[in-house]
């Protein structure tokens, strides 16, 4: 099997133009996002169904807001080496982030399911040819 070099930016030598777009697509083809965002969405009357995909949404975005700050400031607490960061530093960052995924699973797997409902459409009867 042939040795991979890394580059200084810490990408494969051997990697071509299209692994990157395809691995986002990937990325993006297994997320649970759109999952979740609907799954809140179901919990909200149809006439508010935007303000629940808003509340995923935002609770989503202020869970990627908050996550690097809370790594940063756990990082701070070890000194620095001359390579960055002590390694012990990095055990506890990965820590917390397999700590916060697994309180956020357990809470998503405890929810209640809501079935979806059949949409009705309201308003005066069609007109009928004859």
């Amino acid at each position: 099997m042939p040795k991979v070099r890394l580059r200084h930016d810490g990408l494969a030598e051997s990697s071509s133009a299209w692994t990157h777009p395809a691995c986002a697509a990937l990325l993006a083809a297994v997320s649970a996002y759109g999952v979740v965002v609907s799954h809140c969405r179901a919990f909200y009357p149809e006439a508010r169904a935007g303000r629940g995909a808003t509340t995923a949404n935002m609770a989503q975005l202020l869970g990627c807001a908050l996550m690097p700050i809370g790594t940063g400031l756990l990082a701070g607490l070890w000194p620095e080496t001359g390579r960055g960061y002590a390694p012990v530093a990095y055990q506890w960052i990965f820590a917390s982030i397999a700590l916060s995924l697994a309180a956020g699973l357990s809470i998503y797997l405890s929810a209640r399911d809501k079935p979806p409902v059949e949409a009705t459409v309201e308003g005066p009867e069609p007109a009928v040819r004859r």
